[in-house]
């Protein structure tokens, strides 16, 4: 895959939208590649997250906890990213996502990351952003869920 087409993958990641094209070529030249056969964890749920991984080809099926359900899980291709915020912020990945077919990735390690965040300061800036954004978002869908259980919660009392 060229690092133009690597960029074009890497734009479409809601982390890395807005960054500069500059700094999604030197990620894209800089990142590996790594394959996994059927039944492969490409991640899996509580590992410590050190890398992300883009999907360049084949499918991946993603099971993550879910607040209404014990586990909700999607199939996922090409331009899927898997565990970026984990990667982001050294936490232990929140899914587990298994290849369904042969799948061949691209991999973002944390120290790649963090070196071209510290040699662009506006790139991580960016980043930064796009992480709080999420979380923002994460925090509003909460407080949705959480007003819903009252009101059934309040209903059931009557």
């Amino acid at each position: 895959m060229s690092v133009r087409a690597r960029v074009e993958l890497l734009r479409r990641i809601p982390l890395f939208s807005d960054a500069a094209d500059a700094h999604l070529q030197l990620l894209g030249f800089a990142m590996d590649t790594e394959t996994f056969a059927p039944g492969d964890a490409i991640i899996a749920r509580g590992e410590r997250g050190q890398k992300a991984y883009i999907i360049e080809t084949g499918t991946a099926r993603v099971t993550e906890p879910d607040q209404l359900a014990e586990d909700s899980s999607t199939l996922v291709g090409p331009g899927a990213c898997l565990g970026e915020s984990a990667m982001v912020a050294d936490l232990p990945y929140s899914l587990t996502a298994i290849a369904q077919t042969d799948v061949r990735c691209l991999r973002l390690t944390r120290e790649l990351f963090y070196r071209v965040a510290e040699e662009f300061p506006d790139f991580a800036e960016l980043v930064l952003s796009a992480v709080s954004r999420r979380l923002d978002e994460s925090v509003r869908d909460l407080r949705e869920v959480e007003s819903a259980f009252r009101r059934a919660k309040s209903f059931s009392s009557l």
